[in-house]
């Protein structure tokens, strides 16, 4: 090959990815570093600022008892300063508070207590700086701010650190209560990021090196072969037929669109001589549109790889893949069509004895393929008789949804695209107008093909009987249950029946709740209802609980998050659960009993029908079980820190309600999470800053906004999530405790928050999404398909179209109301 040739392909290869990486390292250094630095910084300064912020607030309690005449101003402050002497945080409590009066004199300093009561006029730190005097005058000045100088860590005072503190003047007592990082723990973590980001900008970078060495190898070697290839094909015709004929493919030859040479195997699967197939344009052994369609895209120039099609064989249609590539045969263009026949193969035994079993069991077997509509590429004898066909040809090329009805196609085909299988769903085939036969379905992509479009394999059982057996069953259990059938009154008016089986009742429960959403009922009559079932269910569990594990050694709260937690649960939910308990001295031997608790509370529902968050966030997570002070610190440290990971906590932890102890815990706790966000607004606004990022469920012209590219299903709980948010986000700048979304916004109104027409607009999309999904949760169920949440906007009316796209609007709305009332007041 020529040397020239190769170290072009190589530049061509290396320049590229080499200038990835020199930028890579580029914005490491320019940009990714100093940008974490300063938001270390920064966060440090936040914590500083925020610790001396909490102690001020310490004395400013003290004064006010010494204002209200309760202690003098000496006890007070001996009060004050003992409480300050004691603080300690951080990783290791080392960090703590000191405090100074403006003369300068040391009034406070734990790791110093020889200084206090020293004056301070004259004290330098190593370089030379009177800090103290600084301090003070800064406190006069402005009050508060930040003073940089040299400290010793802790009692070694002869290695003195740069220290950075945050300091505020307590003006009633002349007080300047300070806390401070030292500056070299900041560097440290600054370099264990920047350490961090060089092993993996290295470990990039080798990996880039492998990937380039093995393309330039690759491409080498397949250069290399083209051309041998190109030369041999060149030779002459007659090595080209000696070739095609050994092949173990179907290979064709045609020049100006006329087969011109057929090899053995492609004359014996299609069941013509070679003079017979030397006679036919190629484009006839093509069937359909989508064959002549393969045809033009040839002659135009393209080549094809492993498309799935038909070819019109003498003995029938023959299903194969198919190649073709430009090539040059005696100075001539031509095109070379290489195929495999899914046909020619052989069965082996193996195969013959499980055709034999599927078979004898009633399933009939189609393959599809992966296009979004689902066309019919092959059926077996069984199939073509559970669908009333007389033979294969018969429902080749028809699509899914002209079989069964669309809106189950849709379904399955939706199904299969998300989860890449389905299990037990079931489709509907009308037989006549009056009569329809029921099938389960099971279906999954052919694994050894998925580099041939992934064709997908559906096996089909016939469900007619079982079906209308579970009709009428469902029918019977429905009139059983119904509140005014007298059998139904005495079975559950018995105690002893309701403890045996309350499991069975809380499904009991859940059939009726279905039967009441396919009869009409209001949304927030559902809501009501589920939640009651559910607090039933609890209620047993803990009573249950206390017989395994004996009474709780002190006062506690079982509480509800989430969509319980909001008394919004829908038919298909899970627990989310947490306790708070009294904090006292046994807090090791509570939380051990506590968690058994939890454990045994979650078990017990699970076993009803109520399976615990997959996220781990129930009772039986010790993370989740605490003392009320430890919960306290927990929601203090979301609200503080801000990130990410803390604000999605918010959709779960910050919706709770009691379902079963002491109530106070929960009023006690919202009120601690109240007070800490009138500290720290900048929380509210982060996390509305968080909610706007998601882009709202219809563009600017109004058109629904779906959530697949095909753009033929909704999310319904993700656009309802942006109403929960928003009355969230209000309910908490205005310490409102209801947790409930629509009480939270009435509740808005009645203080004036919210205009009335924003709040009915609001209730009436939010109540229409409800229902909505309610009922789609119900088809769901019913046809056994996993994605309940997702609405095929092909199924709805044309009403309920034009109702979802004004429920959309309203997310819309309420963004902008959300952006000018908080986004923007930070």
């Amino acid at each position: 090959m020529d040397k020239r040739y190769i170290f072009k392909i190589i530049i061509n290869l290396i320049i590229p990815p080499i200038m990835v990486i020199v930028l890579f390292v580029v914005s490491i250094g320019a940009i990714f570093i100093p940008a974490t630095e300063d938001t270390l910084m920064k966060k440090k300064q936040e914590i500083i600022q925020a610790i001396v912020i909490s102690a001020t607030s310490i004395i400013e309690k003290h004064a006010e008892m010494e204002q209200q005449g309760i202690v003098t101003r000496e006890e007070s402050q001996l009060a004050a300063l003992m409480e300050m002497r004691a603080l300690r945080y951080g990783v290791e409590k080392n960090d703590y508070l000191w405090i100074i009066d403006l003369q300068p004199n040391m009034v406070m300093h734990p790791y110093f207590p020889e200084l206090e009561g020293e004056k301070l006029d004259e004290y330098r730190d190593l370089e030379g700086r009177l800090f103290f005097v600084e301090t003070a005058d800064l406190a006069r000045e402005n009050g508060k701010g930040y003073i940089e100088y040299m400290w010793p860590k802790e009692y070694n005072l002869e290695a003195p650190l740069p220290k950075l503190s945050y300091i505020q003047l307590f003006e009633p007592w002349g007080w300047v209560v300070g806390s401070g990082v030292y500056l070299d723990d900041v560097q440290a973590e600054i370099k264990a990021v920047t350490f961090r980001l060089l092993v993996i900008s290295s470990g990039i970078g080798l990996v880039v090196v492998a990937l380039l060495i093995w393309m330039i190898y690759r491409g080498l070697k397949s250069e290399k072969g083209r051309r041998l290839a190109k030369k041999e094909v060149l030779s002459s015709r007659e090595r080209y037929k000696a070739l095609a004929h050994a092949s173990g493919e179907m290979i064709f030859l045609t020049i100006d669109g006329r087969v011109t040479a057929a090899n053995k195997k492609a004359c014996d699967i299609l069941g013509y001589n070679e003079d017979e197939m030397t006679s036919h344009s190629i484009v006839e052994f093509f069937v359909g549109e989508s064959g002549k369609d393969i045809v033009n895209k040839v002659q135009s120039g393209e080549n094809i790889t492993a498309v799935e099609t038909f070819l019109n064989g003498n003995n029938g249609y023959k299903h194969v893949f198919i190649y073709a590539e430009h090539t040059v045969v005696n100075e001539k263009s031509a095109v070379l069509y290489t195929a495999y026949s899914f046909n020619y193969k052989a069965d082996s035994e193996d195969s013959i004895v499980l055709q034999e079993l599927i078979k004898k069991s009633g399933f009939g077997i189609l393959m599809l393929k992966t296009a979004s509509k689902g066309k019919i590429i092959k059926a077996d004898e069984n199939a073509n008789n559970l669908l009333n066909k007389t033979n294969d040809k018969s429902i080749i090329g028809t699509d899914l949804s002209n079989i069964f009805y669309e809106e189950d196609a849709n379904r399955f085909l939706t199904q299969l695209q998300m989860d890449k299988k389905v299990e037990n769903m079931l489709l509907r085939f009308p037989i006549s107008v009056n009569e329809i036969k029921y099938f389960r379905a099971w279906a999954a992509i052919i694994e050894e093909n998925r580099n041939a479009k992934e064709p997908i394999m559906v096996l089909l059982k016939d469900e007619t009987q079982s079906k209308e057996t579970s009709l009428a069953i469902d029918s019977l259990l429905t009139e059983l249950l119904s509140p005014k059938t007298t059998l139904a009154n005495t079975m559950f008016n018995n105690d002893a029946f309701i403890e045996n089986s309350i499991h069975q009742q809380f499904m009991q429960d859940k059939v009726i709740l279905a039967q009441s959403i396919k009869m009409g009922l209001k949304p927030q009559k559902i809501l009501h209802n589920a939640t009651h079932s559910i607090n039933s269910l609890f209620e047993y569990a803990v009573e249950k609980a206390f017989e395994l594990i004996g009474l709780p050694p002190c006062p506690y709260a079982l509480l509800a998050l989430g969509s319980i937690g909001r008394m919004e649960p829908t038919l298909s939910l899970d627990q989310d659960t947490a306790i708070i308990y009294e904090a006292g001295e046994n807090d090791k031997s509570h939380s051990k009993y506590f968690y058994h608790f939890g454990e045994a509370v979650t078990s017990i529902c699970a076993g009803a029908g109520i399976s615990p968050c997959v996220s781990g966030n129930t009772a039986a997570n010790k993370e989740w079980c605490m003392n009320e002070i430890k919960w306290q610190h927990q929601f203090t440290k979301w609200i503080n820190t801000s990130q990410p990971e803390d604000l999605l906590k918010v959709n779960t932890f910050f919706d709770f309600r009691t379902l079963a102890g002491d109530k106070g815990f929960a009023v006690n706790l919202r009120e601690n999470i109240f007070q800490t966000i009138k500290k720290r607004p900048v929380f509210l606004f982060n996390l509305a800053q968080n909610t706007l990022e998601y882009a709202p469920p219809s563009d600017f012209i109004g058109r629904i906004r779906t959530d697949n590219g095909a753009g033929n299903y909704v999310n319904l709980k993700g656009t309802m999530l942006h109403f929960v948010n928003f009355a969230r986000i209000y309910a908490l700048q205005n310490s409102i405790h209801e947790t409930n979304t629509i009480k939270r916004i009435q509740t808005l109104e009645d203080i004036g928050c919210l205009p009335s027409d924003i709040v009915q607009d609001t209730i009436d999309a939010w109540i229409f999404l409800m229902e909505l999904r309610l009922k789609n949760q119900i088809k769901s169920i019913d046809m056994n398909f996993s994605q309940e949440n997702f609405i095929m906007l092909g199924h709805l009316s044309s009403w309920e179209k034009t109702m979802l796209k004004k429920a959309m609007g309203q997310v819309q709305n309420l963004q902008r109301r959300l952006s000018t009332d908080i986004a923007r007041t930070e």
